[in-house]
């Protein structure tokens, strides 16, 4: 495997971040509804951007 982005795992976790952007545009766009949209972005963030780098460590 050449890079983290053949990994179905990765791939998947793309998928739910991009679903999720989606979903938020539906949120109110109230202080709260920032703050928690803000959130929840980071999260299904932290999915992939853990997967490359454990990745990168493997290559190491």
């Amino acid at each position: 495997m050449k890079d983290f982005g053949e990994l179905k795992v990765w791939q998947t976790g793309m998928n739910l971040f991009d679903e999720v952007i989606r979903d938020i545009e539906k949120f109110p766009k109230t202080e709260v509804g920032k703050i928690i949209a803000n959130q929840i972005i980071r999260s299904v963030f932290s999915i992939t951007a853990n997967i490359t780098e454990r990745y990168g460590r493997r290559k190491e």
